[in-house]
């Protein structure tokens, strides 16, 4: 019962390769749940959005549209598929789709990124104090970006109030100080926002059984 249950569900991605096709440009993307869903995918247009389409291409499996970096470079060219917008997002592979996977694995344009470091706390592994990952996300975008490097520290607080945190670290090197940097965090439902607090919760979701409202709640 997701209602109740006081487990947090973390996703921490680095994306290592671009297989196409279904495949969204969201290496180095995070979504956090916990009693509904809180930090997630924006998801996409609702008037005439289908696979292949316009808004499709140009939005829902953009960057813009998950929890990753942008770096906006305005003569960044992305006109080499389906004519897509300059997000300030992650590049697409030139060239076709490649039909194997040992293919995918031996194509530079296809390696987007690297694992560096991963590690779970030793002393407990099936509920563990703390998960950690680190990528290497520069093959991921053009060369407007010269190094950058997404770390995720997911903490088992082991409070019933504040049950778990994640933190997110990125050490980003530009080619050009002037581009302007965004650092996305999306969720279902309008976030309360107070200076440099911002709350999402997750009470207009209502479980279709009983009623309930889920009670899930997100401070960054």
């Amino acid at each position: 019962d997701s209602l109740n249950s006081p487990t947090v569900v973390a996703e921490m991605k680095v994306g290592e390769y671009w297989f196409g096709n279904h495949q969204h440009k969201d290496a180095g993307s995070f979504q956090l749940y916990y009693k509904g869903p809180l930090a997630t995918e924006s998801g996409f247009y609702q008037n005439g959005v289908f696979y292949g389409s316009a808004d499709h291409y140009n939005y829902t499996m953009q960057s813009i549209a998950h929890n990753t970096m942008l770096v906006y470079d305005p003569n960044e060219d992305k006109t080499d598929f389906m004519g897509m917008a300059n997000d300030g997002g992650q590049r697409w592979p030139h060239g076709i789709q490649q039909t194997t996977y040992e293919n995918i694995l031996t194509d530079p344009q296809h390696h987007r990124a690297n694992v560096e470091a991963h590690e779970i706390d030793p002393k407990n592994r099936m509920t563990p104090e703390y998960t950690y990952l680190k990528g290497d996300l520069t093959n991921a975008y053009s060369d407007k970006i010269s190094d950058y490097k997404r770390s995720f520290m997911f903490l088992n607080l082991e409070n019933d109030t504040v049950p778990a945190a994640l933190i997110v670290f990125d050490k980003l090197t530009v080619s050009n100080p002037s581009f302007e940097k965004t650092w996305l965090l999306h969720g279902q439902q309008n976030p309360q926002i107070n200076g440099t607090r911002t709350i999402w919760k997750s009470n207009p979701y209502v479980n279709k059984d009983t009623g309930e409202r889920y009670t899930g709640k997100m401070v960054h």
